[in-house]
């Protein structure tokens, strides 16, 4: 109501954006060793200082005892760049064991969890005048962001990013971002 007062025309739209998986070259794959007090883990990762920060403080570790080896990753299309519950389970496994562990996803498990994009539905109100100046933006966002969080980034954050990067260089009198965050069974959110 108020977008209307403030424009000579409101113009709806809606857009969707289906869900999608990564598909890197290589599945994602794992070795931990723990051996006196220390925990080496390494991984097709691209990101290996969360992955020791997250690593020590989940398992308790100090952080001076674990160290992460990133080598070649066979791509990663988003999905290499988050600590994942697997990621966990490997190192927490190798310390229960007082060994090494090694774990490798199959290209079926890749598709099903290792990460999914998108999933998002906007409505967007555009106040706008004749000569092509929009006055006010309204969004509605609604986002699918599965049922695990991916380490270090939280779910919220993809939908802040969205709200801070949808104007652009454009200057609105007005701008208001509503946004429903779901949590289903599905994959996790990755970018």
């Amino acid at each position: 109501r108020a977008l209307r007062g403030a424009a000579s025309r409101v113009i709806t739209r809606r857009y969707v954006q289906h869900r999608y998986t990564h598909a890197p070259m290589e599945p994602r794959c794992s070795v931990a060793t723990y051996e006196r007090g220390t925990m080496l883990y390494e991984a097709s990762h691209k990101r290996p200082h969360p992955m020791k920060m997250n690593i020590a403080a989940l398992l308790g570790l100090p952080y001076p005892d674990v160290r992460v080896i990133a080598r070649d990753i066979g791509g990663g299309f988003g999905s290499k760049g988050q600590v994942t519950r697997e990621d966990i389970a490997v190192a927490a496994a190798a310390r229960l064991v007082g060994g090494s562990v090694r774990w490798q996803e199959t290209r079926s498990e890749n598709l099903l969890t290792a990460g999914h994009a998108r999933e998002e539905t906007l409505e967007l109100d555009y106040a706008v005048e004749p000569d092509g100046r929009v006055r006010g933006v309204r969004v509605r966002m609604q986002i699918d962001v599965g049922a695990y969080p991916m380490l270090p980034f939280p779910p919220s954050m993809f939908s802040g990013l969205v709200k801070y990067l949808l104007p652009n260089a454009y200057k609105f009198d007005a701008y208001q971002f509503d946004v429903d965050v779901l949590y289903t069974n599905k994959a996790s959110y990755v970018s």
